[in-house]
């Protein structure tokens, strides 16, 4: 049997009883991080909430980077899944943004019978704070580069939950800021934590709010915005066709060629004059 456990975000008394009863009953722990979950199990232990020897568990790594080898392994073992086996992240639910889907879809192939537990969940629990009461869209972690999380949210419509690490939480809402300027910001720091933070307004104002503060931990950010913003797509060929005064037109060239307004001023004095 196999079984997906939700940790708590950040304080131990989320853990719940079907988790303890699973961790307590398991052979086998597959761990994002085995420190991590070692960490929790032996506080969880310290708090009279196990009643398990830790010593007689084995502990095994399955994360994002050794998954596909890990599972090519299990062809030589196939009585792996005969064992009380037990996968759990490092804080939250299994699957969002975080491992173990693919050891789903393994476990649904290989007929493996498997449940997932409820539990602690960082995408449900900033969408509650919100207060917001419509579907959402659940994006997780946009691209790290600019221009790439640019064009990410520039398809956005609605309200859209995303995930962030404080090195880039900043350059987020600079882009928020900048593509949905009268949007409303939700941005939630470490959930249910010590430090725990909450901002709340519009993308300026959070931008504001932030620099001022300790910026440390995971970021949940709820955006919601009120209209979609319509991003219109022009060729080149229709940009020269257009009807603008030339220094407009050469700054938008500029653009959609990523050359100087100076040198695409110059390109469209010559082809006025052919």
């Amino acid at each position: 049997m196999l079984t997906f456990i939700p940790t708590p975000l950040g304080n131990l008394k989320d853990i719940t009883l079907r988790a303890l009863n699973a961790f307590d009953e398991s052979e086998i722990l597959l761990c994002e991080d085995t420190r991590v979950t070692k960490r929790l199990l032996y506080l969880l232990k310290e708090e009279g909430l196990l009643r398990c020897e830790l010593s007689s568990k084995s502990f095994l790594s399955f994360h994002t980077h050794n998954q596909e080898e890990f599972l090519t392994k299990l062809e030589s073992n196939p009585n792996f899944f005969d064992a009380n086996i037990v996968y759990s992240v490092d804080a939250g639910m299994p699957c969002i943004s975080d491992p173990g889907a693919r050891l789903i879809r393994y476990a649904i192939a290989n007929k493996v019978p498997f449940e997932v537990l409820p539990g602690s969940s960082a995408l449900t629990l900033s969408y509650a704070l919100s207060g917001l009461e419509s579907s959402f869209k659940f994006i997780g972690f946009l691209p790290s580069t600019q221009k790439a999380r640019l064009e990410a949210l520039k398809i956005l419509s609605g309200i859209n939950i995303l995930y962030e690490s404080p090195k880039r939480i900043l350059e987020l809402m600079r882009d928020i800021e900048s593509t949905f300027s009268d949007s409303k910001v939700y941005a939630y720091k470490e959930l249910t934590k010590l430090h725990f933070k909450s901002f709340c307004g519009t993308p300026s104002e959070v931008l504001d709010l932030m620099k001022k503060a300790n910026l440390n931990g995971e970021w949940c950010v709820v955006l919601d915005i009120k209209q979609a913003t319509k991003f219109i797509t022009i060729d080149e060929k229709e940009l020269l066709e257009l009807r603008l005064p030339l220094k407009d037109k050469a700054k938008l060239l500029a653009k959609l060629r990523g050359t100087s307004p100076k040198e695409c001023y110059a390109f469209l004095e010559s082809k006025k004059e052919s």
